[in-house]
């Protein structure tokens, strides 16, 4: 039997809604959520009173684990969170702002360091993403991205026992099928052959996990650090 559920709920009200309960990587006490925003992190060698951009950041969940003190910290989304969470973005020297990482507001070659967590397999021109992240980076700056291996095998089976497992608990498997498939359009051998073309001429490093280096299947996850070698022509 198919679940029924509303056809004309948008990606993004179904992710709002359902998102941080359904997925495993969206809910902030998961083993899968702390490993993931840890490993971002792990061969980030700490600095003092940086600019930091973070580009679809959702509620921030990322920054708790940021090993860099900053003297800003500009945190992005494509919707606006409520006034409360901007509060408290406040009160840890955050500050929020809509922005599409496709076409950034930012100036070039600003930010010393530029992150973006499980954000590349929804995008509609990842070329265009790249690009800008590498702009408004400095030379000599950082940029830290993480991507998902999906459809790898690794990445599919804990999908399939947790995310999906879940779902299905809460009478909400198709959908949750649906919407994955409609969301995670870029899939991951295709993000990595874009983001190779980008960063040519700059200094890229995979890490995957559990394995450490890139092997598609084996690992669930894929983290990219770059750093920029010099300011954009």
């Amino acid at each position: 039997m198919v679940n029924a559920f509303d056809k004309n709920l948008s990606s993004q009200e179904w992710y709002e809604k359902h998102y941080s309960k359904l997925n495993v990587s969206g809910n902030t006490e998961s083993f899968f959520h702390r490993k993931l925003h840890s490993l971002m992190e792990f061969d980030t060698v700490p600095q003092s009173g940086i600019r930091i951009l973070e580009v679809g950041g959702n509620l921030g969940e990322h920054i708790p684990f940021v090993k860099d003190t900053w003297a800003e910290y500009v945190l992005t989304d494509v919707r606006e969170p409520d006034l409360q969470f901007q509060s408290h973005l406040k009160s840890i020297n955050v500050t929020f702002k809509v922005a599409d990482v496709q076409k950034l507001q930012f100036d070039s070659d600003f930010f010393d360091r530029v992150i973006a967590t499980c954000l590349f397999h929804h995008i509609e021109n990842p070329l265009a993403g790249f690009t800008e992240m590498l702009r408004v980076t400095k030379p000599g700056g950082k940029i830290t991205i993480l991507i998902p291996n999906d459809p790898g095998l690794f990445y599919t089976f804990i999908h399939k026992f947790t995310t999906l497992q879940r779902a299905k608990r809460a009478g909400m498997l198709q959908e949750a099928k649906i919407f994955h498939a409609t969301e995670h359009r870029n899939h991951y051998r295709s993000l990595m052959t874009i983001a190779r073309y980008a960063f040519l001429d700059h200094n890229i490093k995979f890490r995957g996990y559990p394995f450490f280096a890139d092997f598609y299947n084996l690992n669930a996850l894929t983290v990219l650090n770059v750093t920029k070698v010099s300011a954009q022509v």
